[in-house]
């Protein structure tokens, strides 16, 4: 008599796609960081060149799958209940992928982080340093600076206006355009509290606090 074997458990799959590296560095949004840089680098310099070029690469793609992969890492268990991931918003990586989604933000990160370093002056590779810490701190533990409500907003800007700096400072020009950096960087908090609101109900279900969750959704706006 033949006894049944019993099913093999189904393994959790840990091999990454290219679609889902794709999706976790958000195409849509390589514009928001890629352009500053790019503005702030010509305006700085005057003219193109190699080390532009370069940059804008790194801030298009690189820079992105960097902020926005470590960001779906550890906003997984609020993701799952949030209706607006799995689209232009951003993507769900499986919970098993997210040892290679990591490797994969390194490795594809260091190339141009190296090269921008060697050809950089030292404030220009202190910003470097920064940007990369502030990108990291939002999301990941222990920082998780997404979660204290104001600074997740002051956190969120400099995504976006630290290109920018950078972008000015790396064309060796060290004096920066004040009023329009600080001009950016209250445009930047107030675009992230306005994601924020839209993101209260899932927040709230996964013990998420930000600026919204805290201030509610009409003072917010």
């Amino acid at each position: 008599m033949n006894q049944e074997t019993p099913k093999e458990s189904k393994k959790p799959k840990t091999k990454i796609t290219l679609k889902e590296v794709l999706a976790s560095s958000r195409p849509f949004s390589w514009v928001n960081t890629a352009a500053p840089f790019f503005v702030g680098y010509v305006i700085s310099l005057g003219s193109l060149n190699l080390q532009a070029i370069i940059g804008m690469i790194y801030f298009t793609f690189f820079y992105n799958f960097l902020m926005y992969g470590v960001n779906d890492i550890f906003d997984y268990e609020s993701d799952i209940k949030n209706p607006r991931k799995n689209s232009i918003e951003g993507g769900l990586v499986e919970k098993s992928k997210h040892k290679p989604l990591f490797i994969a933000i390194i490795i594809t990160n260091l190339p141009l982080l190296i090269y921008m370093g060697i050809t950089g002056s030292l404030i220009s590779n202190i910003l470097l340093v920064l940007l990369i810490f502030f990108a990291f701190s939002y999301s990941a533990k222990p920082f998780r600076f997404k979660e204290v409500p104001i600074l997740d907003s002051i956190n969120s800007s400099l995504h976006f206006v630290m290109p920018f700096v950078f972008g000015f400072v790396y064309a060796s020009n060290n004096s920066l355009p004040w009023p329009a950096v600080i001009a950016f960087f209250f445009w930047g908090a107030a675009s992230q509290a306005l994601g924020a609101v839209q993101d209260i109900k899932p927040d709230r279900a996964a013990g998420i606090h930000s600026i919204a969750t805290k201030l509610g959704a009409k003072f917010t706006n």
